[in-house]
């Protein structure tokens, strides 16, 4: 599956339909050069790896007590640092990335995990070594 982002639900952004076009031409110019015998020089790419999902935190009726901390919403695959917040409590205090390295949150705020009661998923930027 290939899958570029982010873009609201429902809504089509320029620039993430051209990042597709790229992406799948050059899998596509991959794989007929790989069906040709042609050589392909590949070089280390960044990428990110799922390390854990981050829940709202819910009262004992299952309601929300906080939201996605202003400063990441609409911030996918932005560095988060341990203590950075990355929830804001309706009660006024904010909740801290409690991890202790640095985090790259994606899926922020996603209204397909919403009856999940998933702020987000975090994730590990890796080099692959292509050589």
């Amino acid at each position: 599956m290939l899958e570029v982002g982010a873009q609201a639900h429902g809504s089509l952004k320029y620039e993430t339909l051209e990042l597709m076009k790229n992406l799948l031409t050059a899998v596509l110019d991959y794989i007929e050069n790989t069906n040709l015998n042609n050589t392909v020089q590949l070089n280390d790419y960044e990428a990110y790896g799922y390390i854990e999902e981050v829940m709202f935190p819910l009262d004992i009726d299952g309601m929300r007590l906080a939201t996605v901390h202003p400063t990441l919403c609409g911030r996918d695959f932005v560095a988060v640092e341990p203590g950075e917040p990355i929830l804001a409590t309706f009660l006024g205090y904010d909740v801290h990335w409690q991890g202790k390295d640095t985090v790259y949150p994606h899926f922020i705020n996603e209204s397909a995990y919403c009856q999940s009661n998933i702020a987000m998923a975090m994730a590990e930027k890796r080099l692959v070594r292509m050589s």
